[in-house]
Parts: structure tokens; C-alpha cells; sequence
């Protein structure tokens, strides 16, 4: 079987895979800064908690490291998760990686500095991973 398929239209297909990467990364970007403030927030919110003596200590752990003369110690605190409602973390988007994205850029590079109108089917399958 010999399959033949259009440079240009692969390039174009390429594209409009690369621009849906990049767009969900950009949303991703946007909503873990949001995510990341919005964590600043709570952790304030819950350490003025703390110091104000609205919550009570559960659980306190004392580490004795002799040789460094040093303690380690770990407080808990049991919060109302109606009150403290932690923000939830953005999904990450599975469906690509950053080297995914290269190597998108990286084909499209390529294939732009063709002049041949045909792509053969090895070179197809090597990037048809990507715009499925």
C-alpha cells in the first residue's frame, strides 16, 4: 500500500494540534496562578486561625536529634472543613507533555522546509501520534 499525503495539509494539521496544546497550557497556566493565590489566601486565613487560638491542637510530635542538638517539632490541628475550605489544584492536562510541543514545532519546522508536495507514510506515522 502506498499512501501519500498532502505536506500542506499536514503542516496545517499540525498546527491546529500545536495551537490546542498550547491553549490548554495557557489555561493551565492561568488556573494554577489563580490556584496559588487563592492557597496564599487559605494559609493566611488559617494561620491567623492558629494565632488567635480559634483552633485547637490535636496532636504535638517531638524530635530529639542528639547529635545536631536540634528539635524538630509538628503541631496538628483539626479544622473545620466547612470553615477552612481548602482550594482545590487545577488538572493537569494529560493529553501532551512540553516535549510533545517541541516536537510538534520541531516537525512543522521541518516539514516547512520541504518542497516536495508529498509526504511519504513513514514520516505521516512518525507525527500522526500528534494530531489524532
Amino acid at each position: 500500500m502506498n499512501i501519500k499525503v498532502k505536506r500542506l495539509a499536514l503542516i496545517k494539521s499540525l498546527e491546529k494540534a500545536l495551537k490546542a496544546r498550547l491553549d490548554k497550557k495557557a489555561a493551565y497556566d492561568k488556573a494554577e496562578e489563580a490556584y496559588k493565590a487563592e492557597l496564599k489566601v487559605f494559609e493566611a486565613t488559617v494561620f491567623e486561625a492558629v494565632t488567635s487560638g480559634k483552633v485547637k491542637v490535636s496532636t504535638i510530635n517531638i524530635s530529639n536529634y542528639s547529635h545536631s542538638g536540634t528539635r524538630d517539632v509538628s503541631i496538628q490541628f483539626n479544622l473545620d472543613a466547612k470553615k477552612f475550605k481548602r482550594p482545590e489544584s487545577p488538572d493537569y492536562p494529560v493529553r501532551f507533555s512540553e516535549s510533545q510541543i517541541v516536537e510538534i514545532q520541531n516537525a512543522i519546522a521541518i516539514l516547512n522546509l520541504s518542497e516536495e508536495e508529498f509526504v511519504n507514510a513513514s514520516t505521516y506515522k512518525s507525527v500522526s501520534q500528534y494530531i489524532a
